[in-house]
């Protein structure tokens, strides 16, 4: 099982350029000033930002983006409850929301969703009523909400 302080080391690790982008001072520093590895659901969100500007970039590096999602997946399957929770709420939630302010294109990122995460997704889809196209076949989305749990 993977531990928030775990998930943290790893995220900031493999990408250092987390703690260089903008919302790492700006969200995650000033909200946690002590920078406690533990707050995986800031670090997460901060990671969900620099994701979406890797997206965004005009030379995306495809194999690295493939990694992202596998380690999103792996967190969601391996992580304890409160990684399994930010991975969704922090960092998918982020990337669906984008898509609706306009920031980001679902076709950017949709294809690389692993199953839990798209099941997730679709959940999240469900709850605000909004299906984010791309994520669903033709007649799938049936425009309800779901304002309980079972997120996964």
């Amino acid at each position: 099982m993977v531990l928030a302080n775990e998930a943290t080391k790893i995220l900031t690790e493999k990408y250092p350029g987390i703690k260089k982008h903008e919302s790492w001072e700006g969200y995650y520093l000033f909200i946690y000033p002590d920078a406690d590895p533990n707050q995986i659901y800031a670090v997460m969100t901060v990671f969900s930002r620099y994701v979406e500007d890797l997206l965004n970039a005009k030379l995306v590096d495809e194999n690295e983006i493939k990694k992202i999602f596998l380690l999103v997946e792996f967190f969601i399957e391996n992580g304890e409850d409160v990684v399994k929770g930010a991975a969704c709420a922090d960092f998918l939630e982020n990337l669906i929301n984008a898509t609706s302010w306009g920031t980001l294109k679902p076709e950017q990122f949709i294809h690389y969703l692993g199953p839990k995460s798209k099941k997730f997704c679709k959940k999240w889809d469900e709850f605000t009523g909004v299906p984010t196209p791309g994520l669903w076949k033709e007649g799938e989305f049936k425009g309800q909400r779901d304002p309980v749990g079972g997120w996964l």
